[in-house]
């Protein structure tokens, strides 16, 4: 558990620095555009998380072509939010980057090749295999499993970065997610190949989005900006992956933040605007109109992920599939009430 404190102070570091260092090049958010009282702080610290995994990665993990992926994915998708964060990207640049990231880290080998099924037998996606010669590279794809694989880490990316409309949120969930994650890696019996490296990657980036919540917590002394948030989407969709297609885990521990994204897309496309152009209607902005400080909507955040994400570990795909219907009528209960006021 060493990992935890070094990650952390690693982490702490790179803040420290990074606030000195953001001020002195004026890298800073612009609070008046959302009607903020407040100075500008430092925004885009959230590349903080890359360089500490990276780190990270270095002293605790066992390099494999996998990891090696994960890492150049990772920096592409961080330097591009770096950018973003500065000079506004276009939105179909970003998501043609963010499928080039995941398509680069599933063909590493991590895909998911079996989805589970409450009601019967598991559903295979690995059924289907094309062999494909690029360039002197010979390539064994399997379609089915890649898209889903892809689909799912591109969703995650932007559902943590849709999330970031509040600061703490983010580093708070996923503060959690890492915790569950870890939780679920260790878990003696759950798993028939050793989980040890998944449990290292959970305690070293828990251990920066701990460090984290304490500068990002309202009121906040940085902002993570898209470089953080994606980054983090990024990596808990390839730790769910990773822990044996626990997608189903994963989805409830992020559960509102992921439900808002899917009635998120769906929203905008009912109202004929681009699913990728960004506006101020999520879920936790109704939650603050209706009155509910920063700090009360994050812990609202927090309890859901922490309880449900702690039940998950000790359900089975029925149960889980009643606790995501559960939390989907919870949420369409509260924005049924926040709407009727």
């Amino acid at each position: 558990m060493i990992i935890v404190p070094v990650s952390a102070i690693i982490t702490l570091t790179f803040i420290c620095c990074g606030r000195w260092l953001f001020r002195k090049l004026h890298l800073l958010d612009r609070p008046e555009l959302y009607g903020h009282q407040r100075q500008a702080i430092p925004y885009g610290v959230g590349i903080v998380f890359f360089l500490s995994f990276l780190i990270g990665s270095l002293l605790w993990l066992e390099t494999s072509p996998q990891l090696i992926t994960l890492l150049v994915g990772g920096g592409i998708l961080t330097t591009t939010c770096f950018i973003d964060d500065r000079c506004q990207i276009p939105a179909w640049l970003r998501l043609l980057i963010q499928l080039f990231c995941a398509a680069l880290i599933v063909q590493s080998g991590v895909h998911i090749p079996a989805i589970s099924n409450p009601f019967g037998d598991p559903i295979v996606l690995d059924g289907i295999r094309w062999s494909l010669e690029l360039g002197g590279f010979h390539l064994n794809v399997e379609p089915m499993a890649a898209t889903v694989a892809i689909l799912w880490i591109v969703f995650l990316v932007n559902a943590m970065n849709w999330l970031d409309g509040a600061p703490g949120i983010v580093s708070g969930i996923s503060t959690i997610s890492c915790a569950v994650i870890y939780l679920l890696a260790t878990m003696k019996g759950l798993h028939v190949i050793d989980q040890s490296q998944l449990a290292n990657m959970a305690l070293i980036l828990g251990g920066s989005t701990f460090v984290f919540l304490f500068f990002d917590f309202p009121k906040p002394k940085v902002l993570m900006g898209d470089s953080g948030a994606m980054f983090l989407g990024l990596m808990i969709a390839v730790m769910a992956i990773y822990s044996g297609g626990k997608l189903a885990t994963a989805f409830i521990v992020l559960a509102f933040p992921l439900l808002d994204a899917v009635w998120t897309i769906v929203r905008r496309i009912v109202k004929g605007q681009s699913p990728l152009r960004g506006d101020l209607q999520h879920f936790h902005h109704e939650l603050l109109r209706a009155g509910l400080s920063e700090r009360q909507v994050n812990l609202f955040y927090y309890a859901l992920s922490l309880g449900f994400g702690l039940s998950t570990l000790y359900l089975e795909s029925l149960g889980k599939l009643i606790a995501i219907i559960i939390l989907f009528g919870l949420m369409v209960s509260i924005r049924t009430i926040l709407a009727l006021r």
